[in-house]
């Protein structure tokens, strides 16, 4: 009975010592990881190359459009009035594309810097 009661034990023991242990991995946002006492930011610089490269592209697209623009349409000339139109459209839904790309960005940056600051905070000894 004595050694039932010893093992009970040293097992309720070694299940508090794991409890107890430290997670070696931690998910701190969607893009942050702690791990082994680093933050571990490969998703974010993976996810703001991947937006900057889609805002130079659209960047690009725009410089595009804004040189295909006429320097003047004729007043009875429908046919270009209706192009240019068109051509604006394009501008617009483009330049909502980069607002929404630059939007994203900043979101990532800022969620990025209130993950590494509170994990900094709290791995600070008081």
């Amino acid at each position: 009975m004595k050694e039932l009661l010893v093992l009970s034990i040293m097992f309720l023991l070694c299940v508090t010592a794991t409890a107890q242990k430290k997670v070696e991995k931690q998910q701190v946002s969607p893009k942050v990881i702690v791990q082994d006492g680093k933050v571990i930011l490969r998703a974010v610089k993976t996810d703001l190359n991947s937006k900057n490269l889609e805002a130079q592209k659209l960047l690009n697209d725009l410089e595009a459009i804004i040189n295909s623009m006429p320097n003047e349409i004729n007043t009875d000339d429908l046919k270009k009035k209706d192009e240019f139109l068109d051509l604006m459209e394009n501008f617009d839904q483009k330049v909502s594309q980069l607002f929404s790309i630059l939007s994203t960005i900043s979101k990532t940056t800022k969620d990025t810097e209130s993950s590494l600051i509170q994990n900094i905070t709290d791995a600070t000894p008081y």
